[in-house]
């Protein structure tokens, strides 16, 4: 499966330059090629879009990237991140769209089969105490064997410092692989014998971030590889 994150669809990455423009579209549609080419599902991490309200220009194009998939048998599996985050996703309009949020069921938990691997996912959480307890449960719910993978969207003081300490790695130890969205860096994590994997955004969306962008093949037995995405040229000179 091809694991991706923070595609922030928008026909403009910077407000103040309106001639760089379509970064994330051009991008997405390598993910899809990627997916495609490969014959795997696609998990989507969060912050699809940019806002809660994305222009129609973005919903459109994410509804006819996914009918790609569709149209090959191919499925989607997503959670939300802050800035699309609804109660009716945008990203539901697509019928081969599943919202793998274990804890947004009618049971008090739910896991995901996805190509045969056990998986728990779970939107933004803001509150540090209520992801602490949600924590305890998804360690009860994996029990010993641990879930194959979990998938989020959380600010990780592992990566971000000034973020609750409620949010580290060490606390979600209950999957072999976490693959989260938000940090926009490419960053790989051991945390007791877990994978910790973040691909970032797909394009820049700011001139702090790396300009090379990459997303992750997951096998099946639970290795993975980067596979960088084609972005714009970007120059840096110090003066």
């Amino acid at each position: 499966m091809v694991l991706s994150s923070d595609w922030h669809l928008s026909p403009f990455s910077w407000k103040k330059h309106p001639n760089v423009h379509r970064d994330s579209y051009y991008s997405l549609q390598q993910i899809v090629d990627l997916c495609i080419q490969l014959n795997v599902p696609l998990i989507a991490a969060g912050d699809l879009f940019d806002i809660k309200h994305p222009p129609s220009e973005s919903v459109v194009f994410c509804v006819e990237q996914m009918a790609r998939l569709q149209r090959v048998g191919l499925p989607v599996y997503y959670i939300q991140g802050q800035h699309e985050l609804s109660e009716i996703p945008w990203i539901s309009l697509c019928p081969n769209a599943t919202h793998i949020d274990s804890f947004k069921s009618d049971l008090n938990f739910k896991t995901f089969d996805i190509q045969g691997l056990r998986v728990a996912g779970q939107d933004i959480e803001f509150s540090g105490a209520r992801f602490s307890d949600q924590c305890r449960e998804m360690h009860a719910q994996a029990g010993s064997d641990k879930f194959d993978l979990y998938v989020t969207h959380q600010v990780w003081a592992d990566f971000i410092k000034k973020s609750d300490e409620n949010f580290m790695f060490k606390h979600a130890t209950f999957a072999k692989v976490i693959y989260t969205g938000d940090f926009h860096k490419t960053e790989v994590l051991n945390i007791d014998g877990t994978d910790c994997l973040s691909s970032g955004s797909i394009n820049m969306q700011a001139t702090n971030e790396p300009p090379h962008k990459f997303v992750f093949i997951l096998n099946s037995d639970l290795s993975w590889t980067q596979y960088r995405i084609k972005t714009r040229p970007f120059a840096l000179f110090e003066l």
